[in-house]
């Protein structure tokens, strides 16, 4: 039992250095404070009808919360993820950790809570905020419907988490780290940017499915509207178990990559 609350003990000791190191004081608390403004002060997309349904009305809600605070995420992510843990990586303070009573898998999972949790969970409070301030009687009458909505839009900056840890890992310096993470966020927007165009004028229904794939919340917009209206004034419908599917399928794509660096951390991870 002794061993058991030493090893808990070092955890909470190291998520705790984690957060702080990341999240100096009253830095957290200002975050807070700028996600909530953002939410509630950015206005309401596809301005809802008086007779829209709660899912239209809880979609406009929530596509103009996520515009300014999904683009702090995606920063803050990229600070506190490819920078800060490629520092430690550089500075061998990463493997510090381990000379405390913790298992790899501990410290891992410590990491990755104080630098990619925090982001995230700041994100998904920001949209449950803007929906309770917003819009209470629809988010109440369609819980779940809303968990699909923010799980969506949380979908591709928990991918991106994913993928700045992978840069850590493999740059191991911090400042390498960052910029390459830079380059591939931008370079990945523009990149789903100029394939959604592609997809939709060219009305290619495989390459739709990718981009639904890539950007959930875009399949999340076509269901809970009236569908895709493409050029010939042809409509793309998305049935509700596909848009389930895709938005799995965005999920299993992250998760298959952190089970991947998991199993390299706890097995192969080394600073030479």
């Amino acid at each position: 039992m002794g061993k058991g609350y030493s090893r808990l003990s070092a955890f909470i000791e190291t998520l705790d250095i984690g957060i702080t190191s990341s999240f100096k004081f009253p830095v957290l608390e200002l975050l807070v404070a700028v996600y909530t403004a953002l939410a509630l002060a950015m206005p309401t997309f596809m301005m809802p009808t008086p007779s829209a349904s709660v899912q239209a009305k809880m979609l406009g809600v929530l596509s103009g919360a996520s515009t300014l605070t999904g683009f702090v995420t995606s920063i803050l992510v990229i600070k506190t993820v490819a920078y800060d843990i490629g520092v430690e990586i550089e500075r061998n303070i990463l493997m510090n950790y381990l000379s405390m009573p913790l298992k790899r898998l501990d410290v891992f999972t410590a990491r990755l809570i104080a630098s990619g949790g925090i982001p995230l969970l700041l994100y998904a409070f920001s949209q449950v905020i803007a929906l309770l301030v917003k819009a209470p009687s629809e988010f109440f009458s369609g819980v779940g419907d809303a968990m699909i909505m923010i799980a969506a839009n949380i979908g591709p900056v928990f991918f991106l988490i994913v993928l700045m840890l992978l840069f850590s890992f493999v740059v191991k310096k911090g400042s390498t780290a960052l910029a390459l993470a830079i380059v591939i966020w931008f370079s990945r927007s523009v990149a789903v940017g100029i394939l959604s165009f592609i997809a939709f004028f060219s009305e290619n229904w495989a390459l739709i499915k990718l981009v639904y794939v890539l950007e959930p919340a875009a399949a999340v917009r076509n269901y809970y509207s009236t569908g895709a209206a493409l050029p010939g004034l042809r409509v793309i419908e998305t049935s509700f178990e596909e848009m389930v599917g895709f938005l799995v399928l965005h999920y299993l794509i992250s998760v298959i990559i952190l089970a991947g660096l998991i199993y390299y951390f706890v097995r192969r991870f080394e600073v030479k």
